[in-house]
């Protein structure tokens, strides 16, 4: 009992650990627990027989041995426990990825009037600033878990009409149990009119990092997040 309480107390914190790390999210330490617990429990009652061996039983569970419908099932429960943590497994797959990319001016066939941010799942941070070179630059990472196959994009892309528009866009491809991650986007103001950004889920912070004379009058804004909050300090 000592040795049991000793390895959850140690397993618990160690899992506690990596999820103030930022390493895993609740549900890694969960499935992993479950994954550790059912290995044991076949190693030491069904493989090594360890109790029945000690007690010279012939079976450890002798009402299960003697019923075709309690052996039946609990045949078909371990088999859907078994699924069920293989699934979780897959599930459980990781991605993570780096998103970081731009394009300037010298990239595009036209000064964009608009820039566009769009997002299923994403915190943005959009820091306006001074850049004669018109670099527009983002840096996003994304962590989460999911299928092997799911997969995550971010591009950016300019629409000419009906009005010039660069946009830059993440999208989730597949089924996802947990996804965070943060973007910073750097847009150069000169010559925008306006900034618009679209979250299924995710904060929006703006940082107004802009002093020449020609870069005062910023861009319009128009910050939208479905599930999130906005945070717009003053100029």
């Amino acid at each position: 009992m000592a040795s049991l309480a000793g390895g959850l107390t140690l397993r618990t914190l160690l899992g506690i650990g990596r999820m103030a790390a930022g390493a895993h999210f609740l549900s890694d330490a969960v499935w992993s627990a479950l994954i550790a617990y059912s290995a044991a429990h076949g190693l030491y009652y069904y493989i090594l027989r360890i109790p029945a061996r000690e007690d010279a039983r012939p079976t450890l569970y002798p009402l299960i041995a003697h019923s075709k419908r309690l052996k039946a099932v609990t045949v078909v429960a371990a088999v859907v426990i078994g699924l069920g943590i293989i699934g979780g497994g897959i599930l459980a797959n990781p991605h993570d990825l780096d998103l970081t990319g731009g394009v300037t001016l010298a990239d595009l066939p036209a000064q964009p009037e608009t820039v566009e941010v769009v997002a299923d799942s994403l915190d943005v941070e959009l820091h306006l600033v001074d850049d004669p070179r018109g670099a527009f630059a983002s840096e996003c990472f994304l962590h989460g878990f999911g299928l092997p196959t799911n997969n995550i994009k971010a591009v950016w892309e300019f629409d000419a009409l009906p009005v010039p528009v660069l946009r830059y866009r993440v999208t989730l491809e597949g089924w996802f149990t947990d996804i965070d991650g943060t973007a910073r986007i750097r847009i150069p103001v000169r010559g925008l009119h306006g900034v618009t950004v679209r979250l299924k889920h995710g904060d929006i912070r703006v940082f107004y990092e802009t002093h020449s004379a020609t870069s005062r009058k910023t861009p319009m804004l128009d910050l939208q997040t479905r599930d999130g909050s906005v945070f717009q300090p003053h100029q």
